[in-house]
Parts: structure tokens; C-alpha cells; sequence
């Protein structure tokens, strides 16, 4: 279908290839764009509009919990089992392959290579459970590390939080020496 000198997909694309696309589009705005889009909001509602409080009052709150990101933010596990991470994990495919037990009582710490800009397979893989992790591995729960700007970002920073995503810094040695066992760094 053409229109405008514009290509568009054709009609006859199954439903769940475009559920796929529009996930694969939905993580690339989380990902890249909310921390743009997050910091204009920012400064959209505290230089032009009444709103001016909000952001105030959000950073006040940033400061506040300014420790949380070091300590491994606020998992949910509503938001590592959202639907739309499995329809992305489809859209590459994106698998998980189990090779050995891993002892539930122990900490590991895995690293993910190449990773780039964009880690979607170590995301989808270790910070959701959209390839069964949790059911391959119980009693272990993953943990992703990730930039500082990340965790510092208006909106961006809730996200990661929810992810359960710590900081990376110069040493992530209190996060191995985390309180629960079984625990996985990425």
C-alpha cells in the first residue's frame, strides 16, 4: 500500500507480527527516547507551564531516594512479566537455553558480550522474564546493572527502578555482597 510516496506494510501481515513490531517499537521508546523525552518533559512542566511544582517536587524526591539505585531500585515482578516483552522477544527471537543447574543459594555474576547500546537480548533474557528464566532457574532472581545517567534521568530512572536495575560505578562490590542469596549480577 503506498500513499503519500510513502510505503506502508502490507495489509496482509499477521496481527501478531505487528503486536511484534509495535513491542520491538514501545522497548526502543522506552530505552533511547525516554530519557530524552523524559528530561523534556522536565523541563517543558518547570519553565512552561503553572505545573512548575511537579518537577520540584520530584526532584525533591530523587534526592530523597537517591540511595535506592545502589541498593537494586524497586523490582516488580508485574513489570518483568508484561506481556509486551514477550511479543519482543518473538520480533528477534530471543531465547534462553539452559546448559547446567545453578544453586539457588549462591550468587553468580554473569557477563554479556557484545552488549552495544542496546542490550535487548540480556534485557529480555535477565531484566524480564519474558524467556522463562524464572522457571528454568527457581529461586534465583537476576539483576541488570546499567549506566548512571540511567538512574539520574527523570522517568528513565523509575523504569529502571521497577527493572530492579543497580548503578554501575568504579566497584560493584556491595552489590555481590547482596543480603539474599541467589542472586545474579548482569
Amino acid at each position: 500500500m503506498r500513499a503519500l510516496g510513502v510505503d506502508f506494510a502490507p495489509l496482509n501481515i499477521p496481527l501478531k507480527r505487528r503486536m511484534q513490531t509495535l513491542a520491538v517499537l514501545f522497548c526502543a521508546f522506552l530505552f533511547f527516547l525516554n530519557v530524552v523525552w523524559g528530561a523534556a518533559l522536565f523541563a517543558y512542566l518547570l519553565f512552561f507551564t503553572p505545573f512548575y511544582y511537579v518537577p520540584l517536587l520530584y526532584t525533591i524526591w530523587m534526592a530523597y531516594d537517591f540511595k535506592t539505585p545502589k541498593r537494586g531500585g524497586r523490582p516488580n515482578g508485574w513489570v518483568r512479566r508484561w506481556l509486551v516483552w514477550k511479543y519482543a522477544r518473538d520480533y528477534y527471537p530471543v531465547s534462553l537455553v539452559k546448559t547446567g543447574e545453578l544453586d539457588p543459594n549462591r550468587n553468580y555474576i554473569f557477563g554479556y558480550h557484545p552488549h552495544g547500546i542496546s542490550c535487548v537480548g540480556a534485557f529480555l533474557n535477565f531484566g524480564t522474564d519474558a524467556t522463562g528464566f524464572s522457571e528454568l532457574y527457581p529461586g534465583i532472581t537476576t539483576l541488570l546493572l546499567t549506566l548512571n545517567i540511567n538512574v539520574h534521568c527523570p522517568l528513565s530512572r523509575e523504569l529502571c527502578l521497577l527493572y530492579g536495575e543497580y548503578r554501575v560505578n568504579s566497584s560493584i562490590s556491595p552489590e555481590c555482597r547482596h543480603p539474599y542469596s541467589g542472586s545474579i549480577r548482569h
